[in-house]
């Protein structure tokens, strides 16, 4: 029962970075498609 809570934990953090990546990721590439139309 520890190991699943663990891993639930464990889900939800690796979860919650790939959010944020996936944010990071849109908005760099809106970054750069501005920057391309603004060239």
């Amino acid at each position: 029962m520890n190991d699943i809570s663990f891993l639930m934990r464990f889900k939800d953090a690796i979860h919650g970075r790939i959010d944020i990546f996936v944010i990071a990721l849109i908005f760099f590439i809106l970054l750069v498609s501005f920057a391309i139309g603004f060239w």
